[in-house]
């Protein structure tokens, strides 16, 4: 789950949880139950998830990268 290792890589991860009933919303309400993630209901809530002096987007993607899969053909 990406929400699960943002938290293992000292991210923090902010869950917008849906009604109960839906099951599109299991998701964001374990995250909150098992505590990874904070409540985010408006946007006071998701600003105080950035911090100033975070990384910038463009540098996170440089820094974790998959594993190379070796050269490629195209035919």
């Amino acid at each position: 789950m990406v929400a699960q290792r943002a938290a293992e890589l000292g991210r923090r991860v902010g869950a917008v949880p849906g009604p109960v009933t839906s099951a599109a919303s299991v998701g964001p309400h374990r995250l909150l139950r098992d505590g990874i993630a904070t409540l985010v209901a408006d946007t006071s809530d998701l600003a105080s998830l950035v911090e100033p002096g975070q990384v910038p987007r463009e540098r996170l993607d440089m820094e974790v990268r998959p594993p190379s899969l070796g050269p490629t053909r195209t035919l």
